[in-house]
């Protein structure tokens, strides 16, 4: 009865262990609850590109800085570490840091930075309208994203903290219109945070962007009825970035194509350039998330081109046995019988007759020289090609059509051109071995009984020892395919491999395009999610350093806690479809991870960005705020002669001369009736040219204070006291501890 009750809390705490480390070896994923709340903190999902009018013929999404950052969940491994509470509380700690930091708010920055890291809700979205269903200088662009603001005012106030950079000329009213001072339109449906933007492609359009204008547009973009352009782009997006938080642009390139088509002279270069340029339909770009991987693509949508035709693969499945997991893999698409039949058809049409004739030459010359020309060897093999490196070494397996008339083939070469082909059995594997001569050996054969060779014995006899050095080939087969390896050794090295992995499931496991991958690279990469993670830390710390410090940083999880996976995927292809030509990069993070093996500078860059378009602004108005202090300190000898002037005097001097002084200071200065006007024409900048800052002396409670005022200048450039509403004289201070606009002498002289 005892050893029941003893086994049964053993078995429960055995199969806890056990479930426990199952789930530590399992990647944690985020919920769609908390990867949706993640997203409403840092950067929803794209808005517009679901509600598109009707004659859009262009479409832009930039991803947030949040995005930039690859703070956002994306559908990739690290969601669940973005979508966690922690990583959320510590970018809420961070925003209200830099809402309350003295410095920033000091140097200009914490308005920047709000707008940038905490206003920006949504990705920008750019949208081009035009009248005539393709790209022109009549395009409207309609631009939209969702803020943190839903009250107006509040948005009017973040408009003016931001100065000159988005500068209203007429706030938002009540219902949320309003307008930039650049001229562009502006309307704010404050229920849901979204701002929408209106401005024309160029000056020639600038009448037609007016109020009726904008409220059509908004009406059709809230009542979406444009199923075909949405479909359209949905199509090309999917492929690129399916998460909706990444680059993506697609421009409509219908009826510019024909028109370009006609200026490329079909004599010359024959009709296929023309044919592909008139049917491209649109140009797709853009990186962000397809398939749980990274996508960096650029696509030529030319539905039946006839180059599309030559080019796309028709299948690809290789479905041999590997040793291990391939450390990479190149994959080529041969053509097939048929497409080169086609290709051969229209030599004529698409390049001309001069150069079908020179084609049709080569292709003779080819077959004359190796015995059979490119649509015999189609027959054969084909379309897959792949070359990897896996356990046992480094191969390229090609698929075999037709292996009897193959060999058959290649027995007839060994009598006519001097091939040698054999099969040898080593170490238990079935070696076929092919060795072909070279153009030097086949030359000197051809000429031996030639008695007009002008060459000395010696120089025959080098000639020939060079024709011994020809190409060796050797391969087994497998299915059906033939495994190629540099030596026979290769190969049996591979017969005593355990080959315990498809090509095919390895290689959709690697983000490879398939069947319509031309060209097509695979590698793996190593703890390209790690690098990702603390990469994207330490630019938090380095946001956190400057908003003050007060995030804090090891409440978030370590790379072992969320049990990342540390192999990755790195690949670029070259793809065709009968539709669709488009070249690729495949990654976990960043593209740059097949530069730097994983880490994530694109994000370091991201953030330098941010930083950047922070600290310039704000250190070019603390620049110019440093120019207006240094003039009204060189006012500092005018204000004592004055002082002095009314203590000799009991009245105020009239002009300089009378003061004693002659102008002076990074500014001109001119004294009248007591008061002191600085110019700041000559301080080199245009935001101060025409800038007065007048000083006029005022009774303290102890002394003279100086009240100070400016013409001209904007409050952003003046000191706190000079700024409109603030000009109030100073308290009466010592000199030393003013910055010279404020009491100069403590009292004055009986």
């Amino acid at each position: 009865m005892n050893l029941p009750r003893r086994i049964l809390p053993a078995a429960i705490l055995a199969a806890c262990t056990l479930l426990g480390a199952c789930h530590r070896d399992k990647t944690p994923s985020a919920d769609a609850g908390a990867i949706s709340r993640a997203q409403e903190q840092l950067s929803q999902p794209a808005w517009l590109r679901q509600h598109l009018p009707a004659r859009t013929v262009g479409y832009l999404r930039i991803p947030t800085p949040w995005g930039l950052l690859g703070a956002v969940p994306n559908g990739r491994p690290l969601d669940a570490a973005l979508a966690s509470e922690q990583h959320l509380k510590a970018v809420a700690a961070l925003r209200e840091a830099i809402a309350k930091d003295k410095l920033l708010a000091d140097a200009g920055a914490a308005p920047f930075m709000l707008a940038l890291l905490s206003d920006l809700r949504a990705p920008m979205e750019i949208v081009a309208v035009d009248p005539l269903g393709m790209p022109s200088p009549g395009s409207m662009l309609l631009a939209s994203t969702q803020l943190e603001q839903r009250d107006v005012a509040k948005l009017n106030a973040r408009f003016a903290q931001l100065g000159n950079t988005l500068r209203l000329s007429t706030p938002l009213d009540a219902k949320g219109d309003g307008a930039l001072a650049s001229g562009e339109l502006l309307h704010f449906d404050a229920a849901n945070g979204r701002l929408f933007v209106l401005m024309a492609r160029s000056a020639q359009n600038a009448g037609a962007v007016d109020r009726g204008t904008l409220n059509a547009l908004l009406d059709e973009v809230k009542n979406p009825k444009a199923a075909d352009v949405v479909a359209k782009v949905a199509e090309q997006e999917q492929q690129i970035d399916a998460s909706g938080q990444g680059l993506f642009g697609w421009v409509s390139t219908h009826g510019i194509g024909g028109v370009a088509a006609s200026s490329i002279p079909a004599d010359n270069v024959g009709t296929l350039p023309g044919d592909f340029t008139a049917k491209t339909d649109s140009i797709a770009f853009g990186w962000g998330t397809a398939g749980g991987h990274g996508q960096l693509q650029l696509r030529l949508h030319a539905p039946q081109a006839r180059l599309l035709g030559y080019l796309a693969p028709k299948q690809f499945a290789p479905d041999f046995n590997v040793a291990g997991k391939p450390s990479w893999a190149v994959s080529l698409a041969l053509p097939g019988t048929e497409q080169i039949k086609t290709f051969e058809d229209n030599l004529t049409l698409d390049f001309g007759a001069e150069r079908a004739a020179a084609y049709r030459k080569a292709m003779a010359e080819f077959k004359q020289s190796v015995g059979f020309d490119l649509a015999e060897l189609s027959q054969w093999v084909g379309p897959e090609l792949v070359g990897y490196e896996d356990d046992a070494g480094t191969y390229t397996a090609m698929r075999v059509r037709d292996r009897q008339a193959l060999y058959t083939r290649l027995q007839e070469l060994a009598k006519t051109k001097h091939w040698a082909y054999q099969v040898a059995t080593m170490e238990g594997a079935q070696v076929h071995s092919l060795w072909i001569p070279n153009q030097i050996g086949e030359h000197l054969r051809e000429s031996a009984g030639s008695q007009s060779s002008d060459t000395t014995p010696q120089q025959r006899a080098l000639l020939e020892l060079l024709g011994r050095l020809g190409t060796h080939l050797y391969w087994v087969e497998d299915g059906d395919y033939l495994i190629f390896g540099k030596l026979p050794q290769a190969l049996a090295d591979r017969a005593a491999a355990k080959l315990d992995t498809r090509m095919d499931t390895w290689l959709k496991a690697q983000a490879h395009p398939g069947a319509q991958s031309l060209l097509g690279f695979v590698s793996t990469s190593r703890n390209a999610q790690r690098k990702a993670y603390y990469s994207y830390l330490q630019l938090l710390q380095y946001l956190d350093d400057a908003s003050g410090g007060a995030v804090d940083l090891q409440s978030l999880p370590a790379a072992h806690t969320l049990n990342l996976p540390r192999d990755g995927v790195i690949g670029m292809s070259l793809n065709a479809s009968q539709d669709d030509l488009s070249l690729g990069l495949t990654y976990e993070q960043s593209p740059l991870e097949m530069l730097t093996s994983g880490s994530n500078s694109m994000m370091a860059v991201a953030t330098a960005g941010v930083l950047a378009a922070v600290a310039v602004p704000a250190y070019q108005d603390y620049k110019l705020r440093s120019q207006v202090v240094q003039a009204i300190a060189s006012a500092a000898p005018a204000k004592t002669a004055i002082l002095e002037f009314h203590q000799r005097k009991g009245r105020w001097p009239k002009n300089d001369k009378e003061a004693g002084l002659d102008a002076n200071g990074s500014g001109t200065l001119a004294i009248g009736e007591g008061t002191i006007e600085l110019s700041l024409a000559d301080t080199g900048s245009a935001k101060l040219a025409g800038g007065t800052v007048v000083l006029a002396p005022e009774r303290a409670v102890e002394g003279w204070a100086w009240r100070c005022h400016a013409v001209g200048v904007e409050d952003k450039y003046l000191p706190t006291e000079c700024r409109h509403g603030d000009g109030k004289a100073a308290d009466a201070v010592d000199e030393h501890k003013g910055p010279g606009y404020q009491v100069e002498d403590a009292k004055p002289a009986k």
